[in-house]
């Protein structure tokens, strides 16, 4: 019993759980379109709910989650945001950037999501979106 409550106290106290954070994000562009972020210390499932097809990603299913990385930079610490990544299909790429610190349930920040567009010889970044986001967990 002891043993049991111990790991318990040891995952609540983890890096991983401390890490993890749930957002639900409007694009101030279109604020109709919704993004909910759930993050880890190593990816974010992510639900980009575009039914209008405002943002013009290919194979975008707007009831369903894709996985994206946590992208380590050089220099990590010296960001104040989180960036995650994903080779979302051939023609398009994504990413979103979330604050790192935050910790305020029902607290407003700023994010961005970025969608990457193949030029023929790499993928450059296209439209850009600022977003309002709101913790609802952490």
């Amino acid at each position: 019993m002891f043993t049991k409550l111990l790991v318990i106290a040891f995952l609540s106290l983890s890096p991983t759980a401390a890490l993890a954070k749930s957002f639900v994000c409007r694009l101030e562009d279109k604020t109709d379109l919704v993004v909910s972020v759930k993050t880890s210390d190593t990816a974010a499932s992510v639900v980009i709910a575009d039914h209008s097809r405002f943002l013009e990603i290919r194979e975008l299913n707007p009831r369903e989650s894709f996985e994206m990385e946590r992208l380590k930079r050089v220099k990590e610490a010296k960001y104040s945001f989180e960036k995650f990544y994903s080779d979302f299909n051939a023609w398009q790429d994504i990413s979103i950037s979330l604050p790192k610190k935050v910790s305020t349930v029902g607290k407003y920040v700023t994010g961005y999501l970025t969608i990457y567009q193949d030029n023929g010889d790499a993928m450059v970044p296209g439209p850009s979106h600022k977003m309002d986001c709101r913790l609802t967990s952490n």
